[in-house]
């Protein structure tokens, strides 16, 4: 964290703030914020009391929840007027029979508080006790001196600052917020300054015409969990018209259901003009409802009747889901799906952003060059490979580097066959493979481009550059967009195009030759069909091809053509002066 907050001072210029009151990213304490400080209405009093409360489980199905929120609401107004802290609410939330706080709103001018709270304060014992233990509950993190540290002044000779909320959003600073999830974390202090933050930018943009200029990014993480903002759903639309722009995130849909209901939730989303939604979802309804949203298309379907001892054939079109639930829960990860207010819904592949920074720091390094005006060959690595990034070898199992852009650690490749001796056969005929993509690489990176692809002649180093990155890359998001065909009997594929040697070379070539033609605006795409397309695509589909024994539900390879070592000196080796000339 240190790191990037360095880093993002240094790109801005300006202050950045780190609020770690647990710890998590062992930042110094060298600034604080008061919550009181803004709280001059009882309005401003309730609303600092609901992020606390409402990290209370169970508090929407009885009557503790409000009663506790309205007692804290009340000694909070009692601390601001007194001049006092958090920890005079959390001491008094401890003596139930203290009169103090009423006796300071009376002397302070708010008597209809102070006779609330009175009446709070007589109440039969099991019930103030009740309303007591939620509000203390509520304020448990109060307890932690760690944690209230970084919301009380600091101690003489400290040499500690207080953020000034009002200037934050005229400014280019940044806020980091940490908090742990679970009982006494700093969640409601984290969700309480968030939301004085963009209430601030809000306010901001009031006094200069309505929304500001350049707009404040408001980034929620984990916002059911320890960014809780009870009303963030009715917010969202006006916080966007204000120039505060928020961005959640959420594990689930079901998970925001949990925080704001089913009602807020639905507004929450139908709010957002910006959806992202990532892999792993669970939720048969939710992904029903995606499904729905993202429509459906017309598919021709034929049918053969028999009749009198004739066949006929017919087509009529049908609707489908374009996306069935069923494959949504199933959605690799790397893939989002995005729907945006006034578009159709997108599927797209995700780049890092840790890879991304780093790739365009490298560019910046290389005075702007880009992956074509770095020299050299590709570089080679031992064991088990696919094909990578410019068609470079990589590990089968594993992710790319992170020089790449991705983790080291995660595991995208398939699984090794259980079959040791087979898959030592299947390895030599990827690497052979392998070994020609890397060479038809490297003749590439000189400038070389296929004659075949019609890309009218060589091209100059420094402005080849593949649109797409990998051979992956192109099959995915063009080959099997664009030349789709019904799999069954006469046509055949297999979604493990990658474990098939011939498949690889066939689709590398394809792909090389595609992104040369593609330089050429006039010829380039005729001559790839023609020549390359046309030839290659039959053998890649054909019965008797690389995907024969496959079906779009199992995954069966050939085994390596059956030899025989032949008898020694069945090859003679040539003279070693062969071919010399005297």
């Amino acid at each position: 964290m240190a790191g990037k907050a360095a880093l993002r001072a240094q790109d801005t210029g300006e202050r950045v703030w780190v609020f770690d009151p647990q710890g998590i990213a062992h930042a110094p304490r060298t600034w604080w914020w008061n919550p009181l400080a803004a709280v001059n209405s009882v309005e401003e009093a309730e609303r600092l009391a609901s992020h606390f409360v409402l990290t209370v489980e169970g508090k929407d199905g009885d009557i503790w929840g409000p009663a506790g929120a309205s007692l804290l609401s009340t000694l909070i107004m009692a601390a601001k007027v007194s001049g006092g802290t958090l920890l005079d609410v959390y001491t008094w939330l401890n003596d139930d029979s203290d009169p103090t706080p009423g006796t300071l709103l009376k002397q302070h001018g708010h008597p209809l508080l102070a006779k609330e709270f009175e009446g709070t304060r007589t109440m039969a014992h099991e019930t103030r006790a009740s309303v007591y233990f939620t509000a203390r509950t509520a304020t448990k993190c109060l307890r932690n001196p760690q944690i209230t540290s970084w919301v009380t002044p600091p101690l003489p000779g400290e040499d500690v600052e207080e953020i000034d909320t009002a200037a934050f959003p005229l400014s280019r600073q940044t806020l980091y917020l940490l908090s742990k999830d679970g009982g006494g974390s700093a969640a409601p202090l984290v969700a309480a300054l968030t939301d004085r933050m963009m209430r601030e930018g809000v306010h901001a943009a009031e006094l200069r015409g309505g929304r500001l200029d350049p707009p404040m990014m408001v980034l929620l993480d984990e916002a059911a969990n320890i960014c809780r903002i009870g009303d963030l759903p009715s917010l969202y639309s006006h916080l966007g018209s204000r120039g505060v722009i928020p961005l959640t995130i959420l594990q689930s849909y079901a998970q925001g259901v949990g925080v704001w209901g089913d009602t807020g939730m639905k507004a929450l989303w139908g709010a957002a003009t910006v959806k992202v939604i990532g892999s792993g979802i669970d939720d048969a309804s939710f992904a029903e409802d995606l499904s729905r949203l993202i429509g459906d298309h017309d598919v021709t379907v034929a049918s053969v009747s028999y009749s009198d001892g004739r066949r006929t054939r017919s087509r009529s079109p049908q609707q489908r889901r374009v996306l069935p639930a069923s494959e949504i829960r199933a959605l690799p990860k790397g893939r989002v799906l995005v729907m945006t207010t006034g578009a159709k819904p997108a599927m797209l592949r995700a780049a890092l952003v840790r890879g991304a920074a780093r790739r365009a720091d490298r560019r910046r390094r290389e005075g702007g060059r880009g992956r074509a005006g770095r020299r050299g060959p590709p570089r080679r690595r031992s064991g088990p490979a696919s094909t990578g990034r410019h068609g470079r070898p990589r590990r089968r199992g594993a992710a790319m580097s992170e020089e790449q852009g991705y983790d080291p650690g995660a595991d995208f490749g398939p699984p090794p066959p259980a079959d040791l001796t087979e898959a030592g056969r299947r390895i030599v005929a990827l690497e052979a493979a392998l070994e020609y993509v890397t060479e038809l690489l490297a003749a590439s990176a000189e400038g070389a481009v296929p004659a075949a692809a019609g890309a009218g002649g060589p091209v100059d180093d420094e402005e080849w550059e593949p649109y797409y990155g990998s051979l992956e890359e192109w099959v995915t998001d063009l080959f099997i967009v664009a030349f789709p065909r019904n799999v069954g009997q006469q046509n055949k594929w297999c979604p493990q195009w990658w474990d098939h040697a011939e498949a690889i070379m066939r689709l590398e070539v394809l792909w090389r030759s595609w992104e040369g033609a593609r330089l050429d605006p006039v010829n380039g795409m005729a001559a790839w069909m023609a020549q390359q397309l046309d030839h290659h695509l039959p053998i890649l589909l054909s019965p008797d091809g690389p995907f024969g024994q496959c079906t779009p539900d199992r995954h069966l390879a050939y085994k390596p053509l059956p030899v025989k070592p032949p008898p020694r000196g069945w090859f003679r080796e040539p003279p070693e002066h062969a071919g010399d000339v005297a």
